[in-house]
């Protein structure tokens, strides 16, 4: 398709300026940062709201009419109470245009949903128009974020995902990951051992960490800005080549990622929103057109997205050349530039 009649899910939204590859990439490292940490209530939150919120929501009402336990899965050995306390109380204080909540009715202004919730913050009552009602206080808190909730916990020697709200999936599943280890979850990640030698102490530490954690991170390039890649999207729709004539579409896609401890509960919830950066755009940009290129003209067999660069190497640097408002060159900026593990 040309670039004019392109067919894109969401479109770009970087409405806090992240661009990871600013500091450069930390193969490395963890990347956890304290909040708060930019003294912007807003961005400080576990949670983001943005003009295109009503296209994560959409995302997630498609996936939730297609198969709810394919996207939402729940051991039930795990009583997340204090979670949606710490997640409402949070909501109607950091957003109380979209939330209000009086001690048992949350009145969701952004979907127009009302959730009655009882002493101990489970589901009695709901008003809501989905096909698919909300089946616990948990799914229908999650539904009305942009991001995917997911609590890890704890039990005796054996960690393992209790509760999986994954609507926005990169290449996994609900149903894959309910009551896996951390280890398991993470088997695939390229050089993991290195960057976490000890996965049973890490899930520890996160468990007792005394502030929120944030981590930006899963960056790779896409074609399409999809937020459902379920691991059920045939290849030929996840992994569209780049085509400077036929597809001239390139977005760098990244996760926003937070940790929250729950030591009473031994568990810690993890949060991922899913962002995308146009890479037409940056082009606009000489510093940030220069950290694109350089991540293409790499070659790091380690790095993310490793397979999508290699194979359209040089029709990307060709496309960027055509974007560039500057000389073509990195300045010495090296994207690969080891840095510490916090």
């Amino acid at each position: 398709m040309s670039q004019k009649s392109r067919s894109i899910e969401l479109t770009e939204n970087d409405p806090f300026d992240y661009f990871p590859l600013r500091d450069g990439l930390k193969p490395s490292g963890v990347g956890l940062k304290r909040l708060p940490a930019y003294g912007d209530p807003q961005k400080d939150s576990r949670f983001q709201f943005d003009s295109l919120f009503h296209r994560y929501r959409a995302s997630k009402i498609r996936a939730r009419n297609e198969r709810l336990s394919k996207y939402y899965q729940n051991s039930r050995k795990v009583d997340p109470q204090p979670v949606i306390a710490s997640l409402v109380d949070e909501l109607t204080a950091i957003y109380p245009g979209y939330f209000s909540f009086d001690g048992s009715l949350l009145k969701c202004f952004l979907t127009g949903n009302e959730i009655r919730l009882d002493d101990r913050y489970r589901l009695l009552e709901q008003k809501t128009d989905l096909a698919i009602p909300y089946v616990d206080a948990f799914d229908a808190i999650a539904m009305q974020v942009s991001e995917d909730l997911i609590l890890h916990s704890v039990d005796g020697n054996r960690d393992y995902s209790s509760i999986v709200h994954l609507f926005h999936p990169n290449g996994w599943s609900a149903e894959s990951a309910i009551e896996q280890s951390f280890a398991s979850l993470h088997g695939g990640v390229p050089r993991m051992n290195k960057i976490v030698p000890n996965m049973t102490q890490m899930v520890q530490s996160l468990i007792k960490a005394p502030h929120v954690l944030e981590r930006i991170a899963a960056i790779s390039f896409r074609t399409d800005t999809i937020l459902n890649r379920h691991p059920d999207l045939p290849d030929a729709q996840r992994h569209r080549p780049f085509d400077r004539i036929l597809n001239p579409n390139l977005f760098m896609r990244l996760e926003r990622q937070t940790v929250t401890g729950f030591p009473q509960l031994a568990s810690f919830l993890f949060t991922i929103k899913t962002y995308f950066i146009d890479c037409n755009q940056v082009g606009r940009d000489d510093f940030k057109h220069a950290c694109i290129r350089a991540v293409f003209e790499g070659n790091q067999p380690h790095a993310f997205s490793y397979k999508f660069i290699n194979e359209n190497r040089a029709q990307v640097l060709a496309w960027l050349d055509g974007l560039s408002t500057g000389p073509k060159t990195t300045g010495g900026f090296d994207p690969y530039r080891l840095q510490d593990s916090y």
